[in-house]
């Protein structure tokens, strides 16, 4: 995962969690699903082959942060306020789900990215500075201070 430095990092977060989730295989018997992985086009007869791709490890296990960790932060309301919202539900359904005006449903929803972000802040790990021959690189050079020396 990487470096969260504001609530619209948290927001990326939490939509590429939802999508890791979406593209998760669904269980159950594989004799019972409906499942069509070719479809043939309108305008031509031949099929055309649909490719699923499969979440990486990496993607699941920062799904799996943002799920059980960063989530806990919120109540019921608020998490589902922000996961309706990331995954593309419109303002004006959630203004009447939650009865009450766009604009204080926008500041409800910016308090608890807020709110999310104060928690990965006070829980991120900050990475290790790199030693080589003694020489202390700092993340920001990526290696300039020690290409000076050489």
């Amino acid at each position: 995962m990487k470096p969260i430095n504001g609530i619209e990092d948290v927001e990326m977060e939490i939509k590429q969690a939802l999508l890791t989730l979406k593209a998760l295989p669904k269980e159950g018997p594989k004799r019972l699903k409906a499942f069509w992985p070719e479809y043939a086009d309108e305008n031509e007869n031949a099929p055309i082959k649909i490719t699923y791709l499969k979440p990486l490890p990496g993607e699941i296990d920062d799904m799996d942060i943002v799920f059980e960790q960063w989530m806990k932060v919120l109540d019921s309301q608020e998490r589902f306020l922000v996961l309706k919202r990331i995954s593309g539900c419109g303002w004006k359904e959630l203004s009447y789900r939650f009865n009450v005006s766009r604009n204080s449903l926008y500041k409800r929803y910016r308090k608890d990215l807020e709110k999310i972000f104060d928690y990965v802040t006070q829980h991120q790990e900050l990475p290790k500075p790199v030693v080589i021959d003694g020489l202390k690189l700092t993340n920001e050079s990526q290696g300039a201070e020690y290409n000076d020396f050489l």
